[in-house]
């Protein structure tokens, strides 16, 4: 957030300017932003050397620390990633904030570099650009001799055919990523995970090649810049102020079920304080004003600018750090680690191995970290964007801006660094070509200590397959053979996915495998052939999630039942259902795998057959299940479950109280966020038979059941039928749902349900759909949390939004009106009636402030 060049003595900073800064894109209106005192003194930051830089920092235990390379070798890296001859491919997005107003942002000048070290000294001394007139890149991975690159809007495979170095076979491969307004918030990762999928974060996109083409996938997305992958798969990513992050299990299966929504228990925090202890002051931080963000020392006190976490799969820094996650938090100049535990098998837990002191730290405020990744020496690799300014101008505060421009911080640029850190004894590992190496070596490092040579070894090997059945024969020995890693084991089962190898045979003989942690990944890889309804593979992969004691092994085989979609499959799950009581997890893995079957499922748990006393687990999955009926809209299936309400009285009224609730709470939602009837095209005669019932003894849940649904014709129909916008108000809906694309949508998501990392979800909360001025006030001053929205409490903030009346109007209509909300548009001359009553307001409202708040 900082930069240039200025004399090395520490520096009396005067903040007050001849004249005052126009507002900037981060302001927030009426917000004070009082200047850092008068007296402070403030280390210069000049751009240091890298040996002069290597003297400020200072690292956890008796690791070293040096340099890979610096400018002009490498400027301006974003991310970085090794290949199998052991090439360093660095992204560098050059056109980022060249000046405090972003100018030339749009300008072809990013480039792909590939860096070697042609000597074996330890630093890279040969410079490749791959590709270069790129508008800010933001990813590039190594894959089918060549790369995969993120170049917003579109996704590239970029080839070098003639052996000068540089791409000249370029593929578009998709179009859709978007990304080109806002940097801080676009696609970005393409990490490669164990399952043989590139996974992408601030997005939900995934890819994998099939062949020569390659699919897109899709997750549950979640995070912000750079995500890792530890040895069994699971994902981390992180969001600025929340240091690390995660998923469990795959959130591709928190997705699959459009009835559902995204299940929840994916994209979960794992750091509860998430304090920093910077080894400098840090002044120049964005929000530096506000209380809470620096201590009184002026030391960053919680993170503001988490990014690109790695975990460490390698002994190169030490065994005793194995599996620990080191994150960058280049706005404290300084990364921090994380040990990781996972008690219960499913979820990770992450905690700080001493309190107060970090992994890294540096005195040098250019030293911006903000990308991490393993190399084949199984050291740890740090891109440095080298830079003061960093904090881009759609966010960017007056209060930055005059530390920038008094201290003439925005040059040099231009600049980068990358850093090796290792374990003081770590050789130096020998030049890498795995192009050159047998089956029998690749297949070998499949055992290797190095996570990363086991990942990169899986890749190669899927990629030049030719279908030879000694790799297929020594793979499967490999991952049945007990003796080897369970690590091992994995990636021997993965490689074979990958190479389309898995044989029913086989796959029987791995589950039978001493860890259970493998088995899930077995029962994972069957999926395809689970599918086909594969009767003694289903019989054993049932029999193993009944039988085993495992919560993650038991979770792993209702996620693949579920991917199954087979009569059978479902059966089974019916029966996991009824035999245990499933936890908030298993309810949300057994829901997300039943697509367009739930009333199949239903019907079986409230059957004969199916469960026999209530209880509160099974009671939330009845609801569960009936929300997804209601919300698919087919009005046969919406009447056979009325019907069931029916026969439920008679015998089992918990269940049918328990589906009746389920169907109440599926109302959509209006004004004032009160619930509606269900609109249908036409009768629903069970209604009939429902209205009966309550003639002849009034039951008051009946009563509310049969008047959930209205259709032509019936009473209340036409009052909850959505008054069509006028011209005017049409072109306002408009405006404002591109408003919301380009600046809401990063933390909101398109589909208005939040981002549990992020932003809470907006869809049917009461805001955006209560009082009008409310809504208006929120957006024009902002709010600050903690605020409860749909169960979870939010303790970040909303910023206010630097529009005319116009488009505040324009953003509160389409919030009232997408996603199925039925309340009233709002007019312009609404906004500036509410600008001018609350126009002595400085900063940004409290919930209970708003609440309160109406329009005289």
């Amino acid at each position: 957030m900082i930069g240039p060049s200025m004399k090395r003595n520490p520096l009396i900073v005067a903040l007050a300017l001849v004249a005052p800064l126009a507002a900037q894109n981060g302001d927030r209106q009426g917000e004070d932003q009082p200047p850092l005192p008068k007296d402070l003194v403030v280390p210069a930051a000049p751009m240091l050397t890298p040996a002069e830089q290597l003297a400020g920092f200072k690292l956890e235990g008796d690791l070293v620390i040096e340099l890979v390379a610096a400018e002009p070798l490498v400027v301006d890296p974003v991310q970085i990633a090794f290949d199998e001859l052991g090439r360093l491919w660095v992204c560098e997005m050059r056109g980022y904030m060249p000046d405090a107003d972003g100018k030339g942002e749009d300008q072809p000048i990013g480039r792909i570099a590939v860096l070697e070290d042609t000597d074996g000294d330890g630093e890279m001394d040969r410079r490749v650009e791959f590709m270069d007139e790129l508008v800010m890149p933001r990813a590039v991975m190594p894959t089918r001799g060549g790369a995969l690159i993120i170049a917003p809007p579109v996704l590239l495979h970029a080839r070098d055919t003639d052996g000068d170095g540089r791409a000249d076979e370029i593929r578009v491969l998709d179009t859709s990523l978007g990304g080109t307004e806002n940097p801080e918030h676009a696609i970005n990762g393409l990490v490669l995970g164990l399952d043989n999928w590139f996974r992408c974060v601030k997005s939900s996109a995934r890819y994998r090649w099939k062949g020569n083409e390659l699919v897109r996938g899709v997750t549950a997305g979640g995070g912000q810049w750079g995500v890792a992958f530890d040895d069994w798969g699971r994902a981390f990513y992180n969001t600025n102020p929340d240091p690390l992050r995660g998923d469990p299990w795959p959130s591709h299966y928190a997705v699959r079920n459009p009835n559902h929504g995204a299940a929840r228990g994916i994209n979960r925090g794992y750091v509860g304080d998430k304090s920093v202890w910077p080894g400098r002051i840090n002044p120049g931080v964005n929000r530096g004003y506000r209380k809470g963000t620096l201590r009184d020392d002026y030391t960053l006190r919680v993170n503001t600018g988490s990014c690109s976490p790695y975990i460490i799969r390698s002994g190169g820094l030490g065994e005793s750090l194995r599996g620990s996650a080191i994150v960058c938090e280049p706005t404290g100049n300084l990364l921090s680690r994380f040990e990781l535990a996972c008690p219960d098998g499913i979820n990770p837990k992450a905690s700080r191995p001493a309190p107060g002191l970090e992994f890294l730290t540096s005195t040098d405020e250019r030293f911006r970290p903000v990308a991490l990744c393993g190399g084949p020496d199984g050291a740890l690799y740090v891109a440095d964007l080298a830079r003061g300014l960093i904090q881009h101008r759609i966010y960017l505060t007056s209060f930055l801006r005059k530390q920038i421009e008094e201290r003439g911080l925005e040059e040099p640029h231009a600049l980068g660094r990358i850093w090796r850190i290792r374990r003081a004894d770590l050789k130096r590992s020998k030049a890498l070509n795995m192009e050159d190496w047998t089956w029998t070596a690749l297949i070998a490092a499949l055992e290797d200590d190095n996570g990363w040579l086991r990942t990169t070894a899986q890749r190669v090997i899927v990629e030049d397959y030719d279908g030879d059945t000694f790799v297929r024969d020594r793979l499967e020995v490999l991952a049945l053979d007990q003796k080897k890693s369970a690590e091992t084991r994995a990636h021997a089962l993965w490689t074979l996915e990958g190479c389309d190898e898995l044989r029913p045979g086989f796959l029987l003989r791995a589950l039978g495998d001493n860890d259970p942690r493998v088995q899930a990944q077995v029962v994972r890889v069957a999926e395809e052939l689970l599918s086909t309804g594969h009767e003694e593979l289903s019989a054993a992969v049932v029999a193993l999630g009944s039988e085993t004691k495992s919560p993650a092994l038991h979770l792993q085989v209702l996620h693949s039942l579920g991917s199954a979609r087979t009569v059978a499959g479902d059966q089974a799950l019916l029966r996991l259902a009824i035999g245990g009581e499933p936890s908030q997890q298993t309810r949300e893995a057994l829901i997300s795998g039943l697509y367009r079957r739930e009333l199949e499922f239903l019907r079986g748990i409230c059957g004969a057959d199916g469960l026999v006393g209530k209880t509160d687990n099974h009671d939330r999955l009845i609801r569960s299940l009936v929300r997804c009926v209601v919300r698919e809209g087919n009005l046969e299936r919406i009447n056979t479950m009325l019907e069931l309400v029916l026969d439920l009285r008679r015998g089992h009224s918990w269940m049918a109280d328990a589906i009746s609730g389920g169907i109440l709470a599926s109302r959509p939602k209006g004004a004032e966020s009160k619930p509606g009837p269900v609109r249908v095209a036409r009768a629903l005669s069970a209604c009939a038979d429902l209205e009966r019932v309550v003639q002849e003894s009034d039951p008051a849940n009946v009563r509310a059941v049969s008047a959930a649904f209205v259709w032509p014709g019936r009473a209340g129909f036409e009052e909850w039928q959505l008054r069509p916008l006028t011209h005017d108000e049409g072109q306002r809906f408009a405006r404002g749902a591109e408003l919301y694309g380009q600046i809401c949508a990063a933390c909101h998501q398109a589909s208005g349900l939040g981002d549990p990392g992020q932003a809470p979800p907006l869809r049917g909360q009461r805001v955006p759909l209560g009082k009008p001025e409310r809504l208006a006030a929120l957006l024009l001053h902002g709010l600050s949390g903690p605020v409860l929205v749909a169960g979870k409490v939010w303790d970040g903030d909303m910023p206010a939004m630097a529009f005319s009346d116009g488009d505040v109007a324009a953003v509160a209509t389409y919030l009232r009106r997408a996603w199925g909300h039925g309340a009233d548009p709002v007019e312009t001359e609404f906004v500036t009636r509410v600008r001018a009553a609350i126009a002595e307001r400085k900063g940004p409202w409290s919930i209970e402030e708003l609440d309160r708040f109406e329009l005289k």
